[in-house]
């Protein structure tokens, strides 16, 4: 016979921080940051990270002797294998 046993996931809250630091709890996609309590109740406060909408694209000129090169891919079918310390190259 066994034995089942579940993992609670942390519960997360959404939250902006005032001028004084307090985090206050907002509504979804309305938060600059995170906090994770685990079933322990340890706190974890992480920064939102913000999607790239909201910034401007900015690109440099593209350099043409910049150019990259794409290494040739190996055979799907060959293995590599380590080297023998005694085997000579």
């Amino acid at each position: 016979m066994g034995c089942c046993y579940s993992v609670e996931k942390p519960t997360v809250y959404e939250v902006t921080l005032d001028s004084d630091g307090v985090a206050h709890h907002v509504a979804e996609g309305q938060g600059t940051h995170y906090i994770h309590v685990s079933e322990n109740n340890e706190t974890i406060l992480e920064e939102k990270n913000t999607s790239n909408h909201d910034k401007p694209v900015l690109s440099a000129p593209k350099d043409p002797t910049m150019q990259g090169t794409i290494p040739p891919q190996l055979p799907s079918n060959q293995r590599i294998h380590p080297m023998n310390p005694n085997e000579k190259k």
